[in-house]
This record gives structure tokens, C-alpha cells and sequence, in this order.
């Protein structure tokens, strides 16, 4: 998930249901509307649904419910006083119910979008236009959920760009921004579409591999690695990679979100120590086979 704002939340397809239901709640507030008769009224009443409808559906829900509310408003007191008024009454009061609606519809779906928006920056790097920790934390949530669900593997690599501090002290502040950003370009195209991939902060990066076992991920870094090395070598910037990865098998079993970010924090170290520009991997299964890892091997970038 690395499209944090989601703009067309009419097409969400948990907010039909409550669509639909706020639809009909408007016929079912007319039917009363008209069985109650003139004397009294359930006009406000529109204002529930039709403000339902534009909190989910956005700018189109608050169109297509104002104008169904106010339909249905006119139609249930003209059915039931056909006489009792005449026709610059009833458009009179028609006009005035719709734009009352529409005014506070079109305001609610305008707050919606400003939160979508706010939310959406609240959960972005703004230097690389990542996903931040923050959001990688509620997308591993959701994955490791997924992985526990279908008994599927799960991996995340924490990467760590080597002699960065050498770089901004040496060229600059402005200069590490640049190569913050050409990495997380190259590593991002190394990728499938299925991959997660956030900065955690500073020059750290990670990367959530849903249905990838201990060889996928290690094709998967290996891949990402010579790309990042190819595009560095190219913009003459001195920096390589240490890269921690850990595989959860059986479904993710027992796993949390801290406890991969952890281990595979832990592995990057084991790499730095051990001279930078490598990767490390372990593999673990479920709590009660063995709370070792299965496999673990480091293997330095040549």
C-alpha cells in the first residue's frame, strides 16, 4: 500500500452497505412524512442520511442524497396536501429544503476530504514520498493478520545505508536528501507491486514481503541491492547497504509487528558489525519448534 490517500472512497466496498441504508432511510423518513401529514414534519430527519451519504460517498453522495431527500420531502407533502397551497409555495419550500441540504451535505463531504488529506500526510515521508513508520506499522498490522489467516510466510528487511553520515558531513544536508531520494527510487523499482516499502526514519528503510519465504526474500534483496549499487556507482555516491531480513513460515505464527522489526533491526547491526555492505538472514518458525532461527546466513555485496 503505497497510495496512502485514498481520494474515491465512493468505490470502498464496505461503505455500499451504508450507502444503500442511508438511501432508503430517506424513503422510510417520506413514507412518515406522509402518513404524518402536514401538521407535522420530519424534515430535519433527511439530514441523518443524506449526511451519511456524503461523509462516504463524497461529493457525488452528497448531490445524489440532497436531491433524493428533497424529492422525496416534496413529493410525501404533496401527496398528502395536494390543495392546500399553491405552486410558488411548494417549489418555494422545494428550493429552500434543497439547498439547506446541499449546504451541509457538500460542507461534510469538504471536511472529509481535508481529513483523508490530513491523514493521508500524516502517514507520508515528505523528502521521499514513502509510506513513514507510522503507516509501514498499520500496513504490517494488516499483513501479518493476512499471513496468520492463509498460513502463508512473511518477511521484512530493515536497511540501513552505509557511511550516510559521511555524506551530509561532507557535501551536505541538501546533497543526503538527494540520495535519500535516488535510493529510495531505486529500491522501490526493484519491487513487486505486492511489496511494502517505508522509510523508518533517518536513512533507514524497510520493506514488508508478503508471501515470501526465506528464498524469495533473499532473491528479492539481492535484486534490490545490485540495482542500488549499479544506481550509486552511476551518481559517484560513495554508500552501500546493510540489510537485516527475517522470515516468519507457518503463517506468521506467534509473530508481531515489533518483534519482526526487531530481529531484523538486530541482523542489520550483525551485518555493521561484520564490516557493512552485506545481508543477513533468519528464519524462524512457530513458537513451538524452536525460538532460534531456522537458518541464518550473511552474505556480503561484492
Amino acid at each position: 500500500m503505497n497510495r496512502i490517500i485514498d481520494e474515491n472512497v465512493l468505490f470502498r466496498p464496505y461503505h455500499w452497505g451504508w450507502i444503500v441504508t442511508a438511501f432508503v432511510t430517506i424513503v422510510i423518513v417520506g413514507v412518515a412524512d406522509y402518513v404524518t401529514g402536514p401538521h407535522i414534519t420530519f424534515s430535519v430527519f433527511y439530514l441523518v442520511p443524506v449526511s451519511v451519504a456524503a461523509w462516504l460517498a463524497g461529493t457525488k453522495g452528497a448531490l445524489v442524497g440532497s436531491v433524493l431527500a428533497a424529492v422525496v420531502w416534496f413529493v410525501a407533502l404533496f401527496a398528502a396536501n395536494p390543495l392546500g397551497s399553491n405552486t410558488f409555495v411548494y417549489v418555494w419550500n422545494f428550493c429552500a429544503q434543497l439547498l439547506f441540504l446541499l449546504l451541509v451535505a457538500l460542507l461534510l463531504a469538504q471536511l472529509r476530504r481535508m481529513l483523508d488529506r490530513e491523514r493521508g500526510l500524516s502517514r507520508t515521508d515528505s523528502l521521499t514520498a514513502l509510506p513513514n513508520a507510522r503507516a509501514f506499522r498499520e500496513i504490517a498490522g494488516a499483513e501479518i493478520g493476512r499471513a496468520k489467516r492463509y498460513r502463508q510466510p512473511l518477511s521484512l528487511a530493515f536497511i540501513d545505508v552505509d557511511d550516510f553520515k559521511r555524506i551530509n558531513d561532507t557535501r551536505g544536508h541538501g546533497a543526503g536528501d538527494r540520495l535519500l531520494r535516488l535510493m529510495a527510487e531505486a529500491i522501490r523499482g526493484s519491487l513487486r507491486t505486492s511489496d511494502h516499502l517505508a522509510r523508518y526514519g533517518g536513512d533507514e528503510f524497510v520493506i514488508l514481503l508478503p508471501v515470501a519465504d526465506q528464498d524469495a526474500a533473499r532473491a528479492t534483496v539481492d535484486k534490490l541491492r545490485a540495482i542500488v549499487n549499479q544506481a550509486m556507482i552511476r551518481e559517484a555516491w560513495p554508500v552501500t547497504l546493510s540489510v537485516g531480513v527475517v522470515t516468519w513460515e507457518h503463517g506468521g505464527a506467534g509473530v508481531t509487528v515489533d518483534g519482526m522489526l526487531e530481529r531484523a533491526d538486530r541482523l542489520m547491526y550483525e551485518v555493521k558489525s561484520c564490516g557493512k555492505n552485506g545481508a543477513r538472514f533468519a528464519t524462524y518458525g512457530p513458537p513451538s519448534a524452536s525460538p532460534k532461527p531456522l537458518g541464518a546466513a550473511v552474505e556480503p555485496y561484492g
